[in-house]
């Protein structure tokens, strides 16, 4: 279970990185880094972790 809840928060950090790195780092001026943020904090990935 921590294996694969480990491996959901690598992916999801990941698609975050990539969405800021192509939209910039701004919520509000960028949806596709909005959505995936707020995926990571669904799937409750830690604050610290997602920044």
């Amino acid at each position: 279970a921590d294996k694969k809840r480990g491996k959901l928060f690598a992916k999801l950090i990941k698609q975050v990185e990539v969405a800021a790195r192509q939209g910039g780092g701004d919520l509000d001026a960028n949806p596709t880094l909005r959505t995936m943020y707020q995926k990571a904090r669904d799937s409750s990935v830690p604050l610290d972790t997602i920044e």
